[in-house]
């Protein structure tokens, strides 16, 4: 992804807007939700990814927690002085393996959280 910062992020999963067809042959600048794989990068992709995202406006922020079998979930992104890129994200939730997830772009469809894990 392109968010314009001096630095790109390197998501796990991004799925964006559209079909494959019409997507731009360069690198998209949003996502209407962004999924990180985290193993030793936890503490990375909760905070300063997390704050690089929101101050992108990406909505949907996921975080799959491998060494604790959990999903943080961030939506709502707005300005927050004390975060590294100057935003953060209002809501956040903390699902366990037998709970349900929804993306904001599809929220009909439900995800057991069990099945993003290992």
């Amino acid at each position: 992804m392109d968010l314009g910062q001096t630095t790109d992020p390197e998501p796990d999963v991004i799925v964006v807007a559209g079909t494959p067809r019409s997507q731009p042959p360069t690198a998209p600048k949003t996502a209407v939700l962004v999924v990180e794989v985290a193993d030793t990068s936890l503490a990375f992709d909760i905070g300063d990814k997390a704050s690089l995202y929101a101050a992108a406006g990406i909505a949907d922020y996921w975080v799959v927690d491998l060494a604790h079998n959990r999903l943080y979930v961030f939506r709502d992104p707005r300005p927050e002085a004390g975060q590294r890129f100057g935003h953060g994200f209002f809501r956040q939730s903390l699902l366990g393996p037998a709970d349900r997830a929804s993306p904001l772009a599809a929220p009909s469809a439900s995800i057991l959280v069990g099945d993003l894990l290992p």
